[in-house]
C-alpha cells in the first residue's frame, strides 16, 4: 500500500489551519477509482473527529475519471456531492500535502465497521446509478444464494503477484452450498468467458467493458465515465452477495466496506495484499 504515497498532489508541507474547508482534490493519472477513495474515507474520518473543520470533495478537472462532457469534478459523477462545514462562512482551500497524507493514512488504516459508518453516512450513489443495482439485484440475486466472485486482472501483476484462474476454481468447488450462483466481476474477458464455460448456467454479471488485451481497463480514455460507473456497480452489487471471493484490489476491499459482516475468502499469493 506504500504505492499509494506517490498519488500525493505535491504541494509544499505547511501547518494546517483548524478552521479552514477543506478542499479534497487529490485526484491523481494513475490512481483508480478505489485507490482515490482511501483518501475520502480517511478525510470524512478525520471530520468526524474534528480534526478538519469543514470538507468538500472535488477533483477539478483532475483523475482517471474526468470527462469535460459529464464534468469537471468526477466525484460528482457518481456519489452525491459531499461538501461538510462545521460554520456558515468558511473559505475554502487546497490540502496540504500534510492533510493529504493525514487523510490517506487514515483512510487506510480504518476498520471494516468504521469505513461502513462513514461510507453509509457519507458515500450515496447517485439515483441512475443506484437504480441500475437495484434493478440487476432483483432480477438476478432474489431468492438465491449468491456467490460474489472479483478477479482483479490486468496490471494488478505489477503491484501483487498474479493469481492464477485455478484458485478461483478451487475456492468455489470447496464450497459447502448446496445450490448457489456465481455473481463475476472482472476486468479480464478471458475470466469471464472462462467461469462461465466451467459453470455453465450458473454465471452472471453486470454489462460492462473489459479487456481483451491486458491492457488496464482505467486508462481508457474513451470510455472514462463509463468505466468508473461499471467500477461502482460492480463493487456495491458485489456487497450484496452471500458469499465473496476475492484477489487483491481496491474495489473488492470496498465491498467488504459496503457490507462489513459479509464472509469473505480472499485468494491471493503473496501475503501483504488488499
Amino acid at each position: 500500500m506504500k504505492w499509494l504515497l506517490i498519488f500525493l498532489p505535491l504541494f509544499a508541507w505547511s501547518k494546517p489551519k483548524h478552521d479552514d474547508f477543506l478542499v479534497l482534490d487529490c485526484a491523481n493519472s494513475y490512481a483508480g477509482l478505489f485507490a482515490t477513495m482511501n483518501y475520502v474515507v480517511g478525510a470524512l474520518d478525520l471530520y468526524e473527529r474534528g480534526t478538519f473543520r469543514g470538507l468538500t470533495v472535488n477533483f477539478d478537472k483532475g483523475g482517471l475519471y474526468y470527462d469535460p462532457a459529464v464534468g469537471s469534478n468526477w466525484w460528482n459523477y457518481y456519489f452525491e456531492p459531499i461538501y461538510l462545514s462545521t460554520k456558515k462562512k468558511q473559505t475554502p482551500r487546497k490540502m496540504t500535502l500534510r492533510e493529504a497524507d493525514q487523510s490517506l493514512r487514515a483512510g487506510l488504516k480504518a476498520t471494516r465497521l468504521r469505513s461502513y459508518e462513514l461510507l453509509h453516512n457519507y458515500v450515496k450513489p447517485l439515483p441512475h446509478i443506484q437504480n441500475k443495482i437495484d434493478v440487476f439485484a432483483a432480477a438476478h440475486f432474489e431468492g438465491k444464494t449468491v456467490v460474489g466472485v472479483h478477479y482483479r486482472g490486468t496490471d494488478k501483476k505489477s503491484e501483487a503477484p498474479r493469481v492464477p484462474y485455478t484458485m478461483i476454481y478451487e475456492a468455489i468447488d470447496g464450497l459447502e452450498f448446496q445450490d448457489f450462483i456465481l455473481f463475476v466481476a472482472t476486468d479480464e474477458a478471458a475470466f469471464l468467458a472462462e467461469i462461465s464455460d466451467r459453470y455453465p448456467g450458473r454465471v452472471v454479471a453486470a454489462e460492462a467493458i473489459r479487456s481483451t488485451d491486458g491492457s488496464p481497463l482505467h486508462f481508457n480514455t474513451s470510455h472514462q465515465y463509463q468505466v468508473g460507473e461499471e467500477a461502482v456497480i460492480d463493487c456495491i452489487l458485489l456487497s450484496r452477495c452471500d458469499l465473496l471471493i476475492r484477489t487483491p484490489s481496491f474495489l473488492s476491499l470496498y465491498t467488504t466496506y459496503f457490507n462489513p459482516h459479509m464472509p469473505v475468502l480472499l485468494i491471493e499469493l503473496d501475503s501483504v495484499s488488499l
